[in-house]
């Protein structure tokens, strides 16, 4: 009797310790539940595109200094830029399903959980699907595993609709039992029959797996061939920017880290968005083309605050301007799916934010990276990158 009580709680430790493992590994593209491949990245609508691009870690006001003395400026003159943007979050772990979907985190649920309800309950996603926008997320962190999520095309997912996302888990089971707890089929006899003889990872060739590194992206607009679709085209890319370690020069050549610097990947991520840009103007799909170039949040050498100021870049359908427009307006992360709605209306960039004054106060969330089942909001009465005019509220929010 007592033995298989032993073997009971043996196998129930097994069950609690891969299963805790499979949501570990689940909030990156190494999961067993997804890969995030480079499909589509060069094809476009000859309709209409729609196209937001984060460079992670690029703080505005800096990077408008890189930008003024830059050859490639040009490029940028059909777009407004709005300098006084104030990112919601700190982190990118936040920022990212927040720029996507439009609806923050605020630790009601298991992050896994929020992130997964926050795509589902996206109201620009989902007006996308009714529009027929073809959706592709270019983002080496996604966690969108829902059955709503096979709406992506660039994305593989290694489980499939029937099977669920705890298929992975059985499958790992399955084989510990054979190999070392046969015992565990007493326990749970439906493991038997898991159909795990087919693995779809072996069919994800790691030459289709989407990088985040800068000249990775920069090797993907000069080699990768463009094709083109009556079908309209939502993509959504995620860079490398300006995070550091700093390891590019201002070329988007590989160098030492004291070859490099902050100032050099902005200049690196610059030409980047301007090669991007070309190759949309070479291929007649510009004009056609919604652009947001944003960052998830700013950077300020490693401090916690002084990094909510990223930078905001957006253009309209065939909206062309005589130099870049800047705008004044205080702008937030929370105010981009709403302006994603009016970009699809066709609305102009320049038109944007209207109803937001002067006067405006601002909401910024903060948390300790790794420690962020506690966030504590602050209120910014002024422009984004006056740190001295961040409030806290008293409001928390906790798991």
């Amino acid at each position: 009797m007592r033995k298989n009580i032993n073997k009971i709680y043996i196998t129930l430790l097994i069950i609690f310790t891969l299963f805790i493992s499979i949501n570990k590994v689940s909030a990156n593209t190494e999961s067993n539940l997804l890969k995030v491949t480079t499909k589509n990245y060069t094809n476009f609508s000859t309709d209409k595109n729609f196209i937001i691009f984060v460079v992670d870690a690029i703080d505005s006001k800096k990077f408008d200094k890189v930008f003024k003395s830059s050859k490639y400026k040009d490029n940028f003159k059909d777009f407004t830029y709005y300098p006084d943007t104030l990112s919601h979050y700190l982190y990118t772990r936040e920022s990212i399903p927040l720029i996507i979907s439009g609806n923050p985190n605020y630790n009601e649920d298991d992050y896994l959980v929020y992130y997964n309800k926050a795509f589902d309950n996206s109201k620009f996603l989902d007006r996308l699907i009714t529009d027929d926008y073809e959706i592709n997320i270019y983002d080496h962190e996604l966690n969108w595993t829902t059955k709503k999520a096979r709406v992506t095309q660039n994305i593989k997912f290694l489980f499939n609709e029937e099977e669920g996302i705890m298929h992975p888990v059985k499958c790992a089971l399955k084989k510990v039992g054979y190999k070392y707890i046969p015992f565990i089929f007493n326990i749970m006899p439906s493991l038997k029959f898991e159909n795990c003889d087919e693995s779809v990872e072996e069919e994800v060739n790691l030459s289709e797996l989407f990088s985040w590194d800068n000249i990775d992206n920069y090797k993907y607009i000069l080699n990768m061939p463009v094709t083109f679709t009556d079908k309209k085209q939502f993509k959504f890319i995620h860079t490398n920017g300006v995070h550091p370690p700093y390891n590019m020069d201002g070329e988007l050549n590989r160098v030492n880290e004291k070859n490099s610097s902050e100032t050099k990947e902005m200049q690196a991520s610059l030409k980047l968005l301007s090669s991007y840009i070309d190759l949309l103007k070479t291929n007649n799909v510009y004009d056609n083309t919604v652009i947001i170039i944003t960052a998830d949040h700013g950077y300020n050498n490693g401090e916690r605050m002084g990094k909510q100021n990223p930078i905001l870049y957006i253009k309209g359908i065939n909206e062309t301007n005589d130099s870049l427009n800047i705008s004044d307006k205080k702008v937030s992360h929370l105010d981009l799916s709403d302006a994603y709605l009016k970009l699809l209306d066709g609305e102009k960039a320049r038109d944007l934010f209207q109803e937001f004054t002067s006067n405006r106060v601002r909401k910024l969330i903060w948390y300790v990276f790794r420690k962020e089942n506690h966030m504590v909001e602050y209120t910014l009465d002024g422009h984004a990158w006056e740190v001295n005019k961040l409030k806290k509220t008293g409001k928390e929010f906790n798991r």
